[in-house]
């Protein structure tokens, strides 16, 4: 299985070109003893996921998704491209790729509950010492004696103390029950999102129906597409896209008839306060008869970068 895995990421060329130009290792054996390396780090503590014994840490799955090119022409917009912050970060491979398509480093942000896999990450890819993505270990649903089931994790707040143009979460949802999930998005909703058209993605393992599975001590939820919508809608995000893609079931589950896939999504936050916001400007504007403005603290979501983007005239037929 090892064979295969490693053989597979080899003829992958986009991650050639990335180990052989970022990372510096382009002779396949060098590479395949490298990554080996790092993955018996990564297993030296906590659970040992599919994603770690399978390699999937090496390559970005990022770049496959279908927001991703346009997450990428962001820096094109013509102004600052905005803060990217990526929850679940692990080894911060997303990151580094997006870093490595043009996207400033200085602009991206991860989090990840295991400072293990950070540092794990810098060692992947040899840039301790060059590297401008800022990383923050630190739990998302965390609460102790200063904060609540609604408030967030102080080690997180006095680090990343901005609001993210972007947030994103890769093969992370799946690990939370639905108590959980309705937790986390009110933390990216309230304290880490632009509330005036911050744009939320994501890509994680869904059902028809929300369920649980233990497997090798570790439990997965799937939760329905409905179920997640409607948590994404209670949450004040609109324009939701939802794309399901296949996925490769494992051997264990071949006894089931739970159907699961990959679910991608991409969403934008406008609270009611910023639309009431962005509804006063605009009258106020009408009311000048001006047809532009270069007033620097416009709030109108359509005038900022990494705001709604280009939408879809699709919810769910797109394939990354």
């Amino acid at each position: 299985m090892d064979q295969e895995a490693t053989l597979h990421l080899l003829q992958d060329p986009a991650i050639r070109r990335f180990y052989t130009n970022y990372v510096g290792i382009s002779n396949d054996k060098d590479l395949v003893r490298h990554w080996q390396a790092i993955r018996s780090r990564l297993s030296e503590y906590g659970p040992r996921y599919k994603c770690i014994n399978f390699y999937k840490f090496v390559g970005s799955r990022l770049a496959s998704r279908f927001y991703y090119r346009e997450l990428v022409d962001m820096t094109k917009q013509g102004c600052q491209a905005p803060v990217v912050l990526d929850l679940g970060c692990c080894t911060g491979t997303d990151l580094r790729r997006l870093m490595f398509d043009g996207y400033p480093g200085d602009r991206l942000y991860g989090i990840d509950l295991n400072k293990h896999y950070i540092e794990s990450g810098y060692d992947l890819f040899r840039d301790r010492a060059t590297c401008p993505i800022t990383f923050i270990a630190g739990d998302i649903l965390s609460t102790t004696a200063t904060t609540t089931p609604t408030s967030i994790s102080s080690t997180i707040n006095n680090k990343f103390t901005q609001k993210a143009g972007v947030v994103y979460t890769g093969s992370m949802i799946h690990l939370l029950s639905l108590d959980q999930l309705h937790t986390l998005i009110h933390h990216i909703s309230t304290h880490l999102l632009d509330p005036a058209g911050g744009i939320f993605i994501g890509t994680h393992v869904a059902a028809d129906t929300t369920t649980s599975m233990t497997r090798r001590g570790n439990t997965k939820q799937f939760i329905a597409v409905q179920d997640f919508k409607d948590v994404l809608e209670k949450h004040q995000f609109v324009d939701i896209q939802l794309c399901k893609e296949p996925r490769r079931r494992d051997p264990d589950e071949n006894s089931t008839t739970l159907d699961t896939f990959w679910l991608s999504f991409k969403c934008r936050l406008v609270t009611a306060t910023a639309a009431a916001a962005a509804a006063a400007d605009k009258e106020e504007g009408d009311n000048d008869d001006a047809v532009c403005c270069d007033d620097d603290d416009n709030d109108g979501s359509s005038n900022r970068c990494g705001g709604g983007g280009s939408r879809s005239s699709s919810s769910g037929n797109r394939r990354s």
